[in-house]
Formats: structure tokens, C-alpha cells, sequence
């Protein structure tokens, strides 16, 4: 980990980060300058933790997981380019990780402390609704994801599962892994989960390329959630 020299071309990424959108040049320019910005590189590999900051994954790849009994670990979310975590743990009481964060390959994450969090919700109310928006949405995917957890067929799970992430315009989304490992997460096997993508695609729900999916009809999905019906 090596934290770089704030230069005026970072500046510009300020502008794509969700949290500060539509907020003002000057909350931007107060946001740049402050000392509890800074500007990182991570090398491939490298494990880190929130801590109580938030992080804006700038380029690369960064993974959230937690360890478990026996010294495995659970992957929990995959952040790319313009996502952000650390939402949850940035004003916890103790500075208590909820997950461990590695790199996937070569990160630039842009952090942002604490204080700086606080001087920015004073300074443009915006970057609180934007940070309460943005939370709110995770608590629905958890929400989404404890729904997951406690049952139901393999095709009400994917089901309830892609209807908790968030898609582009278009109704896509990049799988946080491999379709093989998308079994383990929504605890069904592979030839299960195998079996109800190929059924979404013929029934002109669901397409796939690789990680890439693009839920086609999603109201049909949401009623297949509720009673499996291809």
C-alpha cells in the first residue's frame, strides 16, 4: 500500500463518485483539499480493512469477505471501478471491521475519513442524503439476501437474489464471481443453478455472457420469486 500525491486530475474523479453527486464545486473543492482525503494504491493481494473511513474503488478490483471456523472465508461483495464500501463501518461506535477487504489485482481506492464525512454532511446536505441512500439500498440487498438465506427453490433464490443488486439502465450486472461460485452463495448446487439460468434464458428472462446478466423481464422475475412458475 503506497499513498500517492493528491494531483488536479484526481479532482476530476470526485465529480463520478455516487456520494458526492450533484453536490456543489465548492463541497467538492473542500472535499479535495482536506487532509482526511487521501489517495491510495494497493498492490494485488493486499488485505486491508475499512476502518472508519469510506473507500471509492477508482480503478481495479477489491473484495469483501469474512473469515470463518476452520480458516476458511465467505465472499461477501466485489467492488470495480465507482463503487463504494465502507458505508456501514464509517461511524460505528469502535472501530470493529465487519468484513476484511483484498484486492483483487492492482487498486486505486480514494478514502475519506471520518471528519471529513462530517464537514461534508455540515457543508452540502446532499452528501447525507446521497450516504443515506446509499445505505438504505444495502440494507434492502441484506434484507433481499436473509430472504435468500432462509429458503426456497433454486430459481426463487436467483430470483431473489438478482433482484437485489443494482443494474444499469439496460437491466445489467456483473456477478460479484463465477457462476459456479453463485451456487455456494445462494447455498445450491451447481447443476441447480445451471439448470434454472439456462430455463430463465429460454423463457426470455434473463440473458448471460460469462459474469455479465441482463434480467430482460423484471416483473416476470419477480413473480417467479413468489411462485416458481418456468
Amino acid at each position: 500500500m503506497r499513498e500517492l500525491q493528491k494531483e488536479e486530475q484526481f479532482f476530476e474523479k470526485l465529480r463520478d463518485i455516487p456520494l458526492l453527486a450533484g453536490v456543489c464545486e465548492q463541497t467538492l473543492t473542500l472535499a479535495f483539499r482536506d487532509d482526511g482525503c487521501h489517495y491510495t494504491v494497493f498492490s494485488a493481494g493486499e488485505t486491508f480493512t475499512p476502518g472508519r473511513r469510506v473507500g471509492v474503488v477508482c480503478s481495479g478490483e477489491v473484495r469483501a469477505f469474512r473469515r470463518i471456523a476452520g480458516g476458511g472465508e465467505v465472499l461477501l461483495n466485489t467492488f470495480f471501478a465507482g463503487d463504494v464500501f465502507g458505508l456501514a463501518s464509517a461511524f460505528l461506535p469502535e472501530d470493529t471491521p465487519l468484513s476484511l477487504l483484498r484486492t483483487k489485482r492492482t487498486a486505486e481506492v480514494l478514502f475519506f475519513e471520518r471528519p471529513l464525512l462530517q464537514k461534508l454532511f455540515a457543508a452540502d446536505a446532499k452528501t447525507a442524503e446521497n450516504y443515506i441512500a446509499d445505505l438504505s439500498e444495502r440494507v434492502a440487498f441484506l434484507t433481499q439476501r436473509i430472504s435468500v438465506a432462509s429458503g426456497g427453490t433454486a430459481g426463487q433464490r436467483l430470483a431473489a437474489w438478482l433482484l437485489s443488486r443494482r443494474t444499469d439502465e439496460a437491466g445489467c450486472l456483473t456477478l460479484p464471481c463465477s457462476v459456479a461460485n453463485l451456487s455456494g452463495l445462494l447455498g445450491i448446487s451447481r447443476a441447480s443453478l445451471y439448470r434454472v439460468l439456462a430455463a430463465l434464458q429460454q423463457s426470455g428472462i434473463l440473458r448471460q455472457q460469462g459474469r455479465t446478466m441482463q434480467i430482460l423481464n423484471r416483473g416476470r422475475l419477480a413473480a417467479l420469486q413468489e411462485a416458481e412458475s418456468i
